[in-house]
């Protein structure tokens, strides 16, 4: 059963839609990698239109260690322009630019603070509770 854009039953093949996201992604970036967009361009890009299109079902199924690990690797050839190293460690872009980054969206942190977010409604008092 589909609910808000997320698939929920018991015994779910969640990689099938984990994959129509990524293909997704992959074809976002390839659109806007024609336009050879800067650095600040590529983070809107990732930022509105990339990782944005999976932080639901982030927050319902819960992302798979490797569809984290493509997901974080076709962000950086996206970045980088598909060169193997870039200018600065990954984890450095996900620095505001103040402290030296790019202000690239972190996708482990993300998905810990929606996790932290989670758990902080259902700790509170009960009446504020979700049931």
């Amino acid at each position: 059963m589909r609910t808000l854009g997320s698939w929920i039953r018991n015994g779910i093949a969640i990689e099938d839609k984990w994959n129509k996201i990524i293909e997704t992604q992959k074809k976002v970036m390839d659109i806007w990698a024609v336009s050879h967009p800067t650095l600040r361009g590529k983070e809107l890009i990732l930022k509105v239109l990339v990782t944005s299109r999976s932080w639901f079902l982030v927050a319902v199924n819960g992302m798979p260690d490797h569809i984290e690990k493509e997901i974080i690797k076709i962000m950086k050839d996206f970045i980088w322009d598909g060169n193997q190293r870039g200018l600065m460690r990954l984890d450095y872009t996900a620095e505001t630019r103040e402290k030296g980054g790019l202000g690239m969206p972190d996708l482990k942190t993300r998905m810990k603070a929606i996790d932290i977010m989670w758990l902080k409604k259902f700790l509170d008092t009960p009446e504020k509770r979700p049931t």
